[in-house]
C-alpha cells in the first residue's frame, strides 16, 4: 500500500496547477539534453540540429498535454488518486513515445516517394532514441509530480491535528 505522502486525492489536486505542470516537466529534460547533448560536442553550430531539438521540445510539450492530460484524467477520475510512481511512470512512457510520434509526423509531412526507404530506418532509430530517452522522462515525471500533484494538500496531516 502507497503512504499518503506519495499520492494525493484526485479531488484535492488543483487542475490549472496539473495544466502547467503538464506543460513545463518535459521542458526541464529537453534543457538538460540541450546542455549536456548538444552543446558540449560542439553541435550547437548545426542548425538542423537546433531545428530537430526545437520541433522535438515543441512536440513533448504538445504530446505531454494531450497525451499526459488525457491519461491523468483518466487514471485520476478511475481511482480516485494520483500517486508519484504513476507520474514517473507517465513521464517516461511520454518520453519513449516522443520520437517515434516525431519520425510517424515527419514522415506523414514529406513527400511520399522519399519515405519508403527512411520509414523502416526511421521507426527503428526512434525506438532507440526513446529508449535513450526514458531516464529524461522519469526526470519529467518527477517534476510533473512536484510542481502539479505534490503541492496539494494531503488528507493525512488534517486527521493528525486532531490528536494535537
Amino acid at each position: 500500500m502507497t503512504s499518503s505522502i506519495a499520492r494525493r486525492a484526485w479531488s484535492d489536486l488543483n487542475k490549472g496547477r496539473i495544466v502547467l505542470a503538464l506543460s513545463v516537466s518535459p521542458l526541464v529534460p529537453a534543457i538538460l539534453i540541450g546542455v549536456l547533448i548538444i552543446v558540449p560536442w560542439g553541435l550547437y553550430q548545426s542548425t538542423d540540429l537546433w531545428f530537430l531539438w526545437g520541433t522535438g521540445t515543441s512536440l513533448a510539450v504538445i504530446w505531454s498535454l494531450l497525451g499526459g492530460g488525457f491519461a491523468v484524467v483518466r487514471h485520476g477520475r478511475k481511482r480516485g488518486v494520483i500517486e508519484r510512481f504513476y507520474c514517473v511512470w507517465l513521464g517516461a512512457a511520454l518520453a519513449f513515445t516522443v520520437p517515434p510520434l516525431h519520425v510517424a509526423i515527419w514522415t506523414t509531412v514529406m513527400p511520399s516517394g522519399e519515405t519508403a526507404g527512411f520509414r523502416v530506418a526511421a521507426i527503428a532509430i526512434s525506438t532507440i532514441v526513446g529508449v535513450i530517452f526514458i531516464p529524461f522522462g522519469l526526470l519529467a515525471g518527477w517534476v510533473f509530480w512536484r510542481v502539479g500533484v505534490r503541492p496539494a494538500k494531503d488528507p493525512s496531516l488534517e486527521a493528525a491535528l486532531v490528536f494535537e
